[in-house]
Formats: C-alpha cells, structure tokens, sequence
C-alpha cells in the first residue's frame, strides 16, 4: 500500500497525518484502558459459556479463565513482536472468537461434559492449530495464481466481458431511469 505524504503546513514543513500522531500520554492512556476492557470483556465471557455449558466448578473456571487472557497475551506479544515468518509485526491484542463457542460445547459434551470435556476440547484445539499452521505453508491448489487479482465480476480465462450478459452480440438494454452523467 502506497503512503499518502501529508499536507504542508502553513511554515513549509510536512505536516504528521492524523492518524500517524502520537496523542498526549492522558488521551493515549485512556484509549488503552477502552481498549483492553472491550478486550477482557471478550476474552472472558467465552469461558464463562463454554464453562458454565460443561457443568464446571467455579475453581475449574477461574483456571480455565486465567488459561485463556495467559493464552491471549502469548498470542498478542506474537503477533505484535513476530517470530521469524509468524506475526503480524502491528500494535494489536490477539482476543477469543465467538465462532467456536458452539462446536467446543458440542465436542464437551460429546466427551461427558466436565473435566473429561474440556480436556477432549483441549485436544481438538491443539490438533486444529497444528493442522492450521501445517497447511498453512502450502500452496493453494485449484486456485488460478492471479486470483487476488481477478476483478469483480469478471471471467477468469481472459473473457472480460460482464457475466450479467446474455448474448455479447446484441446490444445492453436498460432498465428504469437513465442514469444521470457524472459531474468531475
């Protein structure tokens, strides 16, 4: 992605985008605390879920709770630092996702619920992430190599025509109002 220079100021010096200042430290450190609070409140209402569907006890749970924000900073301080090709190198914080709430109640308790569940889910997440980041490395087969490129709407073999159209012999008819040219 091409950067923007930012405009001159009135003294002749490059002036910093908005969005590349650094805020007074008050402002930065409130932004900070917003955003590790909408982060926390994230982080622990998963385990709450999955926790209280698996019928474990409040001990059990403030474990699997503390498990999860140990898990999360691990993730964020590799993603933020990187290690080798792994991470994002950018000032964020790895949280939970909502989308496997489901599937590990559903594995939980397929295994029994309780400890013996959470231990199949534990299984189940560690053999996922190693298959994610086994197939990760390889090549996506099927897929044409100018596929992020290919526009909207578009055919793939060089047919660049609009798919909406039926016959390329016969004129686009319009339908309702014409459109209205384009001021510049």
């Amino acid at each position: 992605m091409a950067r923007v220079a930012a405009p001159l100021s009135a003294t002749g010096k490059q002036s910093t985008h908005p969005v590349d200042e650094v805020l007074p430290l008050p402002k930065l450190a409130l932004y900070g605390f917003q955003h590790v609070l909408a982060f926390y409140a994230g982080a622990v209402i998963v385990p709450i879920i999955v926790g209280g569907a698996l019928g474990l006890s409040t001990e059990q749970l403030v474990y699997l709770i503390n498990a999860d924000l140990f898990t999360c900073g691990i993730a964020s301080i590799i993603q933020a630092w990187g290690i080798g090709r792994v991470g994002a190198r950018l000032p964020l914080i790895q949280g939970v996702t909502f989308t496997a709430v489901s599937p590990m109640i559903a594995i939980g308790l397929g295994a029994g619920g309780g400890t013996a569940g959470l231990l199949v889910i534990y299984g189940a997440v560690i053999t996922a992430g190693i298959a994610t980041f086994a197939f990760a490395w390889l090549p996506p087969q099927g897929l044409p190599h100018d596929h992020a490129a290919l526009p909207a709407g578009r055919h793939r073999h060089g047919d660049h025509r609009p798919r909406h159209r039926a016959d390329p012999g016969r004129p686009e008819r319009r339908r309702g109002r014409p459109r209205q040219p384009r001021l510049r």
